[in-house]
C-alpha cells in the first residue's frame, strides 16, 4: 500500500523520505531483512508517486546503497540493492538541475558504489554523465579533476594490453617461423 492511502490529505514525498528513518532506526535491536525489504518497497512506491522529486530519489539511493547493506544477510540481495542504488543516484542527479547539493551528493554516492567494486569504466561513465547534466561550474571542475587520473589509468592499461597482444602475436609467429626454418634444413 501507499503511504498516501493512509493519509491522502497530508501526502507528500516527505513521508517517503522519512521511511528509512522510521523503519531502520527503531528503538529496539537491529532491523531484520524483512524490514529492509519493506522499507525498500515503501521508498519505491514513493518514487512512483513522486517521480520528479530528486531528493526522494537521493534518499532511496542512499538507503539502497549504504543503509540496507549494513543489515542484509544475503550477499546477492545486498548486491542487487547496491546495483539499484547506482541507477537511483544517476536519476537523482538528472532530476536535480536546480539543486546542486543533490548533484554533489549523487556524484559522491555513485562514485563510492562503483569505485568500491573496481568498476573504473563505470565510474568514468558516471562522471561524464553528471558533467553533461550539471550547470554547476565548481562541480564540473571537480569532475574534471577526478576524471583525469581515471582516464590516465585506463589509457596506460590499454597500452599495456596492446603491447601484450603484440608480444603474444610475435611469439606465436616465432614458432611458425622456427618450424618453417627447421623444415627447410
Amino acid at each position: 500500500r501507499s503511504l498516501c492511502d493512509w493519509s491522502s490529505d497530508v501526502c507528500s514525498s516527505d513521508l517517503y523520505r522519512l521511511a528509512d528513518t522510521l523503519m531502520i532506526y527503531h528503538p529496539v535491536g537491529e532491523p531484520d531483512d524483512e524490514i529492509i525489504r519493506h522499507t525498500s518497497r515503501i521508498l519505491k512506491t514513493g518514487l512512483v508517486h513522486f517521480p520528479d522529486d530528486g531528493q526522494l530519489w537521493l534518499a532511496a539511493a542512499q538507503f539502497h546503497g549504504f543503509l540496507a547493506g549494513q543489515w542484509l544477510h544475503d550477499p546477492a540481495e545486498k548486491k542487487s540493492f547496491e546495483d539499484a542504488s547506482a541507477g537511483m543516484f544517476e536519476h537523482a542527479a538528472q532530476l536535480a538541475n536546480d539543486n546542486q547539493t543533490i548533484q554533489w551528493k549523487a556524484m559522491v554516492g555513485g562514485k563510492f558504489l562503483l569505485g568500491a567494486e573496481g568498476k573504473r569504466e563505470a565510474v568514468i561513465d558516471w562522471y561524464e554523465k553528471l558533467y553533461a547534466i550539471t550547470d554547476d561550474e565548481s562541480l564540473r571542475a571537480h569532475i574534471d579533476e577526478l576524471l583525469a587520473p581515471l582516464r590516465q589509468e585506463r589509457d596506460v592499461e590499454r597500452g599495456r594490453r596492446r603491447e601484450d597482444r603484440k608480444s603474444t602475436h610475435l611469439n606465436s609467429s616465432h614458432t611458425v617461423i622456427s618450424y618453417a626454418v627447421f623444415c627447410l634444413k
